[in-house]
């Protein structure tokens, strides 16, 4: 409505048209303040202190911006984001990290003592070095958009391999003594130039006595070992609160080829490739190819987890089919290792127990697994834990799949540990709440943010260069990349009649590439044994040759697979947010026109609304 003049009417300081405009958009969820009123909002929410003035943001350089601006332009990009104020974002993050390790180092080093400090006897200051330089590595990766398991893998590998000059102790101390003894002696200058000549003959003789050496050359390999299997708990127990119950039950006899053909398939093509190259024994060539076939769930789950989480694959439940599947492929791939193991030296074992161990890891990790999972739906008790449940649940799974590991390996059942813990925490969570177990896994997600460096730092740090100055490793390169040929298209052949399309069904034979964690725990155990059990020269050559092809396989299908599933999950998989399987292509298509036609509605009842509403704000203009 307009006055004789032209000019618009006004109610209440508000135009009849802006009332107009403004409640539709309000309505529509699209209500934008006009450009003065966002600046007086604005300003009145800094000087309240409810909002903070904006201040100049500087994104750190990617790769594509050393592509496009170049290396120079991009360390000015660099230091100027390093060094703008106030410290926040990524700049923030990484200050965090540095803080706390030191933090985290100083507290070590006041409870322990010299086992935190540098020197001989400092075995804990070597996992700290490794943890932290994983920490800070994983954050720079994840700058280049890589995935940060690949940076924590190098740092380990760095610091294991980069050599330091190692000092004696005592050299130091002879060192320091005569300088001071002799600065003390001497008042006169040419007494004095004496001292400095003592003092620097005694601390070249204390260099002289130096030896080359590492930062992790102190790290004790059972801390070691025992540190990756608290981090692989952890990742497990959170696998198995996010597996599907439904894709299990619809995938069973997937997941049992998926986890036995490839195994199975690379491990004999290995053995008659090691045999037939290498000159191995029939023995030691399955020693060496159940050694080398072993998929990691270490690099593994957590590339699938951070996918999962994104939406991607869950709608056939793909994360859940690979992560069970890669479960059992351990248990078998450790059960014919340990049956290989047995033919060559006299462990004690009968071969038909050795035949049946695979069997019984896989009844005892099932079965125990399920067992206290069931326990685990009554303790801690509803009625009377309150709202400490949820942190009691998530002790009692961390503390249950941590006596799994550990208590498997006493009675040599090694296999049935890392599955045990899978499936406690999945039987466990079908138990609970849904928000129980939300929170449960919440719990565990946070602790595998500290736990994920400590694994994969750990598991660079085994791999030694000195070990690879041997002429046979571009055989063995050769072998592995067979091997890995043969895995492929098995696990491709694998899932082919199953509900997966050609992508899909490529990711997963991706999925199956890497190999870390059960190579680092088993590559050394027949040169061990050959060692401690007075083998022939031969035996412990054949032990050498295989932790070297170990160490190979942790180098070049670790990062490989890890990018190769971070990378092509988004391509080659769908996302959704349906986690069931049920329903044909037809029922999927008129659930889609559903939602369609529901928007539809909505909208059509969101413009009668719009329209309702302006038609009142006339009447009250009028």
């Amino acid at each position: 409505m307009a006055h004789g003049n032209g000019t618009p009417a006004y109610v209440d300081g508000v135009t009849e048209a802006d009332g107009r405009h403004a409640a539709e958009n309000r309505v529509r969820g699209q209500h934008q303040p006009q450009p003065n009123v966002r600046r007086a909002s604005s300003l009145m929410q800094a000087v309240s202190g409810d909002e903070e003035l904006q201040q100049p943001v500087h994104h750190p350089p990617t790769v594509k911006t050393f592509q496009n601006e170049g290396c120079s332009a991009s360390m000015r990009i660099l230091m100027r984001w390093f060094f703008s104020w106030p410290i926040g974002g990524e700049r923030g993050r990484l200050l965090t990290r540095v803080v706390l390790c030191i933090l985290a180092w100083a507290a070590l080093a006041t409870v322990t003592g010299s086992s935190a400090l540098p020197g001989r006897d400092g075995f804990l200051f070597g996992i700290s070095v490794v943890i932290a330089a994983a920490a800070l590595g994983g954050y720079f990766v994840r700058l280049l958009h890589l995935p940060p398991l690949l940076g924590m893998l190098l740092a380990g590998f760095l610091v294991r391999n980069v050599s330091i000059v190692d000092v004696p102790a005592s050299a130091l101390v002879a060192a320091t003594s005569n300088s001071t003894k002799s600065a003390l002696a001497n008042v006169t200058i040419t007494m004095s130039t004496v001292a400095t000549t003592i003092a620097n003959i005694s601390t070249t003789a204390a260099v002289a006595s130096a030896t080359p050496t590492s930062l992790t050359s102190n790290l004790r390999t059972s801390w070691s070992s025992a540190l990756r299997s608290v981090a692989l708990v952890i990742i497990l127990t959170r696998a198995g609160l996010g597996l599907d119950p439904s894709v299990l039950k619809r995938a069973k006899f997937v997941i049992l080829r998926l986890a036995f053909l490839p195994c199975l398939v690379e491990a004999t093509m290995d053995a008659v490739l090691a045999n037939v190259i290498l000159g191995f024994p029939w023995a030691w060539g399955f020693i060496l190819g159940f050694v080398i076939a072993a998929v990691s769930p270490a690099v593994v789950v957590p590339s699938l987890l951070g996918l999962q989480e994104r939406g991607y694959g869950i709608a056939k439940g793909i994360p859940t089919l690979i992560i069970a599947a890669a479960s059992f492929d351990d248990v078998i791939a450790i059960s014919g290792f340990g049956i290989a193991l047995g033919l060559v030296f006299s462990t004690g074992s009968s071969l038909g127990f050795n035949i049946a161990r695979g069997p019984l890891e896989l009844i005892a990790g099932i079965g125990g697994g399920s067992l206290v999972g069931v326990v685990a739906w009554y303790i801690p008790s509803i009625d009377k834990s309150g709202g400490h449940r949820y942190r009691n649940r998530v002790l009692f799974l961390l503390l249950g799949g941590i006596t799994a590991v550990f208590g498997t390996r006493l009675v040599h059942f090694t296999g049935a540990g890392a599955l045990g813990s899978l499936v406690m925490a999945f039987v466990a969570g079908r138990g609970w709440p849904d928000a129980d177990r939300k929170q449960v896994a919440r719990a565990f997600a946070l602790m595998w943010h500290f736990a994920q460096p400590m694994l994969f730092g750990l598991i660079g740090a085994e791999i030694d260069v000195a070990t690879l100055g041997k002429s046979f490793v571009g055989k063995a390169i050769g072998i592995l990349w067979v091997g890995m040929f043969f895995r492929v298209v098995i696990s491709a052949l694998s899932v082919a009649r199953y509900d997966l399309t050609v992508k899909e069904k490529v990711f997963v034979a991706l999925a199956w590439l890497p190999k870390a964690t059960v190579q680092a725990a088993i590559g050394s155990v027949a040169l061990d044994t050959a060692t401690t059990q007075g083998g022939t020269p031969e035996q412990i050559e054949l032990g050498k040759m295989v932790l070297t092809i170990a160490v190979l396989v942790i180098v070049f299908t670790a990062p490989v697979g890890s990018i190769a599933i971070s990378l092509s999950g988004p391509r080659l998989l769908v996302q959704g947010h349906s986690n069931s399987l049920s329903g044909t292509d037809e029922e999927r298509v008129d659930g889609d026109g559903g939602a369609r036609v529901r928007q539809e509605g909505d909208d059509e009842e969101q413009h009668v609304n719009a329209t309702n509403v302006s038609a009142n704000i006339q009447e009250s203009a009028v």
